[in-house]
């Protein structure tokens, strides 16, 4: 289990958090498909979650909603409001979860999780965060945040590969038993102890069973990598690359969903918008392969539609191939 211990101590210095509160998992999912029933929200309460965000982080509380007697309101991300905003004012005495990802997949919006977490515990609200979208590209301080779960895939801004995923858990949740155990998350695996629930007394507990192993071990070469770079240095290198991209689309009348110098909008993801009028023949560019690939880059008309023929999905690259971009790199899309 040594290979399991080295990415912990590695996740755990990236995330700024103990190494105890790391648990190692084959994907997001698999932790945020849990959540519901360890979190248990008192019925007829509201679960708190951003109508464009990832399914992922929202489709276990519809379930829970549907099987119990729960609401789950929905906010929107708009490009003139901010998102932390927007949920703070949604937070109130009704509310038992807030459940958001710190950054938006379709927008690059980013919510200040230390902010909402203020608020969602002047209500006693739990806080579900998925940093899948900011993990490795820029600061996530799960210890700062103090959310109930952070919750990130290996793949994505963090540079691995599938089957590998991380999540930080409160100390709420070390206590408590997994509703999915696996024989992985025994005091003991190798024990091979059929007849009891002995659990690891740390997040070792939520690892349930055999993963990519090999994924695992390209996970901590990407993280000893980021964190060689320095959060610092990443983030800037993005924040050039966005401004040169926004700087040469805005001559073709393409315009961001939040400015690059905007607190609310991420350094890395850029959603870029026209009138939808132009959408159909910029879709044909890209079934030709004219557009080119750059980094994470959303392009839809308007900022709203989701409809095939007007939205545009020019790329999502792995953080190791955004830090070799160069600044030229821009004009060519």
């Amino acid at each position: 289990m040594a290979y399991c211990e080295t990415l912990r101590e590695r996740a755990s210095r990236l995330f700024h958090c103990d190494s105890s509160r790391v648990a190692i998992v084959a994907s997001a999912s698999e932790i945020l498909g849990q959540l519901p029933m360890l979190l248990q929200p008192r019925l007829k309460s509201t679960v708190l979650a951003v109508s464009s965000d990832f399914p992922a982080i929202t489709r276990p509380w519809l379930r829970e909603a549907a099987l119990k007697n729960h609401t789950v309101r929905f906010v929107d991300d708009q490009p003139t409001r901010d998102l932390t905003d927007t949920l703070i004012e949604a937070t109130d005495e009704s509310t038992s979860v807030v459940a958001v990802s710190s950054v938006q997949y379709a927008t690059g919006t980013v919510v200040d999780i230390s902010r909402l977490r203020q608020s969602t515990t002047q209500v006693g609200a739990h806080l579900i965060v998925d940093a899948t979208q900011a993990a490795g590209a820029m600061r996530v301080d799960a210890a700062a945040w103090e959310a109930d779960a952070v919750v990130t895939s290996g793949y994505k801004w963090l540079g691995g590969h599938g089957g590998i995923a991380l999540a930080i858990m409160s100390p709420l949740l070390l206590e408590q038993i997994p509703p999915l155990p696996g024989w992985m998350g025994a005091s003991d695996p190798f024990g091979f102890d059929a007849t009891s629930v002995s659990l690891a007394n740390d997040a070792r507990r939520y690892t349930q069973s055999t993963m990519s192993y090999v994924s695992m071990a390209g996970l901590v070469v990407a993280i000893e990598q980021l964190l060689s770079l320095g959060e610092a240095r990443i983030e800037a290198h993005a924040r050039s690359l966005a401004a040169m991209l926004v700087s040469e689309a805005s001559k073709y009348g393409w315009q961001p969903f939040r400015s690059v110098g905007d607190p609310a909008g991420s350094p890395h993801i850029i959603s870029l918008g026209r009138p939808a009028a132009l959408a159909k023949a910029y879709k044909q560019l890209w079934d030709d392969f004219v557009v080119t690939r750059l980094c994470a880059v959303h392009v839809a008309d308007a900022f709203g539609s989701r409809s095939p023929l007007t939205t545009m999905k020019v790329m999502s690259t792995p953080l190791s191939k955004h830090l070799q971009k160069q600044v030229r790199d821009p004009a060519s899309v």
